[in-house]
């Protein structure tokens, strides 16, 4: 059976639980922590299990999501220590754990299966509660699963959940919520809960973490697609395996048939500096800055920096193809990657170390959306003549635009914008009726809607070059943020 096949069947049997190594061993272990484990940490039967699970497995890995599945452990920021002897783990965790703001610990002492002696300490960072995870695994024909949790009051959250497809769903969560989750197609998924802390305003401080990351699979275990590193980093220098991430940006949207991005070398710069400033815990205020401060501050006034939209992305790992894979596993990583919104990236890759002195990848994508180029009142004309020019072609009289007609879709092109929703229902009815009760002369109103980053993209609407078309409405509003124009289009048939 081939390599991938077998990390294939071995990933399921361990999300299933019934893999032999990764049974529990006997421990030999008092109820008591170390006195090196910090006071602070509240011990946790699952950790424990985590821990021991790690014992089981006759290798050096810590926690993966393999052993969160086998061991139900969900939190999103989860950090583990293996070692050989009790000295060697006090000092593991003396250099690990501080500043990571760690919550919960599990603790074991116990032997590898081979016969090591083994002391594994899993600590985690909780911030929400769970109630309820999808089971590891369920078959096809069964319901979806639920997740039920409850967000604090001092946080925002959204709710991520990555398919097998590679598409990303997403909500946002308040207080206490039960959600089915989506099951389009057999295979892995991801449900990731990203929270932010919000201030007195009631407006996140823009520092997201990962609150929950749980794998689930329905069926056959079949793998989100990812583009896979290739090559070895030995060597490459950081420029070149920064190049090689770009191209894995790349590849991955054009799988998800989207469209390639520029690269901007000021988000490259600000990636940069950020990659090499990362400490130990990966966080978006480096140095006390966000992406946005930064560049304000590196590139004062300078257009090339001037973005309506910007996101980061960060991952960190022993080989490029661990932060890589770190990413795309990640449903809130991978949605942004994959982000209609977005035109230009910055990406960097840096060597560096741990606490322990192991060498370490770190990867960092600045994603950017530059302010669109094109005015509202060119795009319409620009519609009206693209529409009589195709008209004329086929001998067809030009069309007029409608005063009723261009007002309704105005309006209606504005409200979406508004609620950032497409909709042709926002004006208290379907568009193209309350449009024809507008205006008499008219016997029927067909509408176009739409949020699409180039208007002119979306090439001819067929009732325009209809012959018995004689009126035409065009609203466009452009939202000032997302930098992305929602669009109305009415074709009005005249008696």
């Amino acid at each position: 059976m081939a390599a991938p096949m077998l990390r294939l069947v071995r990933r399921f049997l361990l999300l299933l639980g019934l893999s032999s190594c990764v049974t529990a061993p006997e421990l030999a272990t008092s109820a008591e922590l170390p006195p090196w484990i910090p006071a602070e940490l509240v011990r946790d039967p699952a950790l424990d299990e985590a821990a021991a699970l790690l014992c089981a497995r006759d290798t050096d890995a810590v926690i993966d999501d393999d052993v969160r599945a086998a061991a139900r452990v969900f939190d999103g920021r989860v950090l583990g220590v293996l070692a050989s002897s009790p000295d060697d783990a006090a000092r593991q965790v003396s250099a690990l754990f501080g500043g990571a703001g760690l919550s919960h610990v599990g603790f074991v002492v116990a032997e590898h299966p081979g016969g090591r002696p083994c002391v594994a300490v899993v600590a985690s960072r909780r911030v929400i509660s769970v109630t309820q995870l999808p089971p590891a695994w369920s078959g096809p024909g069964q319901e979806p699963p639920a997740i039920a949790l409850t967000v604090p009051a001092s946080r925002v959250a959204q709710l991520f959940v990555l398919s097998p497809d590679g598409f990303v769903d997403r909500w946002v969560l308040q207080g206490s919520e039960a959600r089915r989750l989506p099951l389009r197609k057999v295979g892995r998924h991801v449900v990731e809960v990203i929270v932010d802390e919000v201030g007195g305003d009631g407006t996140p401080r823009g520092n997201p973490e990962v609150a929950l990351l749980w794998p689930y699979v329905r069926g056959t275990p079949t793998l989100p697609p990812s583009p896979a590193v290739l090559f070895p980093d030995a060597g490459h220098d950081d420029l070149a395996l920064s190049h090689r991430a770009e191209a894995l940006v790349q590849r991955l949207r054009n799988e998800q048939l989207l469209e390639t991005l520029k690269i901007s070398p000021v988000l490259t710069d600000a990636a940069t500096e950020r990659a090499r400033s990362l400490g130990g815990v990966l966080g978006h205020r480096v140095d006390g800055k966000s992406p946005r401060e930064l560049l304000d501050e590196r590139f004062p006034g300078d257009p090339r920096a001037l973005f309506i939209r910007l996101g980061e992305v960060q991952a960190r790992g022993s080989t490029l193809q661990d932060a890589w894979s770190a990413l795309t596993d990640s449903p809130a990583h991978r949605f942004e990657l994959v982000s209609l919104g977005v035109t230009h990236m910055g990406v960097a890759v840096v060597r560096g170390q741990d606490a322990l002195g192991r060498p370490t990848i770190t990867l960092v994508t600045l994603l950017g959306r530059r302010p669109p180029t094109r005015d509202v009142a060119t795009l319409q004309k620009k519609l009206l003549d693209d529409a009589n020019a195709l008209r004329t072609s086929r001998g067809f009289a030009p069309l007029v635009v409608s005063d009723t007609l261009q007002e309704a879709a105005r309006r209606l092109a504005r409200r979406m914008m508004e609620i950032r929703r497409v909709d042709d229902t926002l004006l208290g009815g379907p568009i193209g009726e309350v449009a024809l009760e507008a205006d008499a002369s008219l016997t029927k109103v067909l509408p176009l809607v739409a949020r699409i980053d180039d208007p002119l993209l979306l090439g001819p609407f067929e009732p325009l070059v209809d012959i018995d078309t004689t009126a035409l409405g065009v609203g466009l509003a452009l939202h000032p943020e997302e930098g992305v124009f929602y669009v109305v289009v009415l074709a009005g048939v005249g008696p």
